[in-house]
């Protein structure tokens, strides 16, 4: 259940000390989102951006001041005598995992996992912008939604002046393949895809993630005694993805942030503390106690 493609929602100005003007890269804002289920179109005023995760993921690195170490390969996590993490040639007390859910750090790291995973099948490819203007439904940035009738997920059509997003989200990983498939055929059949589409689109890929549980808060950090090391989960590492809308980019850039802060504050066992008393993360347990009681 991921309205991914890229989106972004107003709280993550704030965590990122921007305005949306001071972001350099592509962003599509949009007022409008258009929603199909049980047979109807709906027009519906919600507010929101988009924009291409690569060049968000470059922006923020190359603006954050880090030392960026490319090319070696993480084939094993070890810590030495003396208590620092290595990788490689690579070594440090502290060692954070944000590659995804898959994270290497996270496979060490064995966190709780109360919920199963849900599913994604998903691509994003560049087109011709006539090709694009031509099939949208409303403007560009607008995305196109697909409710599955039960409500275990959806999928997506957002158009970006020369990329497009398709995707398909559902709660049950095992469902994601057929969920996808009958999309695809939705929008097709409404003449929402452009026919330059249909070769790639034979070929997406799908991934899995897990959505925030309160219990996966208890994993995020493990410190040592001494609190001058230890180990450290953020993003879908550690499984934040917002428990309704699925937004996996906020919570990501959010628990990055507060870690950071954690460590560099010099103390880093506060970590899942801060986490707990950030109001984005408290709104996150209201909205799964929320769904947890509508079954």
């Amino acid at each position: 259940m991921k309205l991914c493609a890229g989106w972004i929602s107003a709280p993550i100005w704030d965590v990122l000390e921007l305005a949306p003007s001071d972001y350099p890269a592509g962003l599509w804002p949009w007022r409008t989102c258009h929603v199909h289920y049980r047979g109807r179109a709906h027009a519906i005023d919600v507010k929101g951006w988009f924009i291409r995760r690569y060049e968000l993921d470059d922006f923020l690195l190359r603006t954050s001041g880090a030392s960026v170490h490319s090319g070696i390969a993480v084939k094993q996590v070890e810590r030495d005598e003396d208590g620092f993490w290595t990788i490689g040639p690579l070594r440090a007390r502290h060692l954070v995992g944000a590659a995804g859910t898959h994270c290497p750090v996270a496979r060490l790291f064995a966190p709780a996992r109360p919920m199963g995973p849900v599913g994604v099948q998903e691509l994003e490819l560049p087109l011709p912008p006539d090709a694009i203007a031509r099939t949208r439904i409303g403007d560009n940035g607008e995305p196109e939604l697909l409710l599955h009738d039960d409500l275990r997920g959806y999928a997506w059509n957002v158009p970006k002046s020369d990329w497009l997003n398709v995707g398909c989200g559902t709660l049950d990983p095992g469902e994601v393949r057929t969920a996808w498939a009958e999309a695809r055929a939705h929008f097709e059949r409404l003449g929402h895809l452009p026919a330059e589409a249909s070769a790639p689109l034979d070929h997406v890929k799908g991934h899995s993630y897990y959505l925030f549980h309160p219990d996966h808060l208890d994993s995020a950090a493990r410190v040592d005694a001494d609190g001058k090391g230890g180990v450290y989960l953020a993003g879908d590492s550690l499984g934040l993805a917002q428990p309704l809308t699925a937004e996996g980019i906020l919570p990501a850039t959010l628990s990055g942030r507060l870690c950071a802060e954690a460590i560099l504050g010099g103390d880093p066992a506060s970590y899942p503390a801060r986490l707990r008393a950030h109001p984005i993360l408290d709104d996150y347990r209201r909205v799964f106690r929320a769904r947890r009681r509508a079954g």
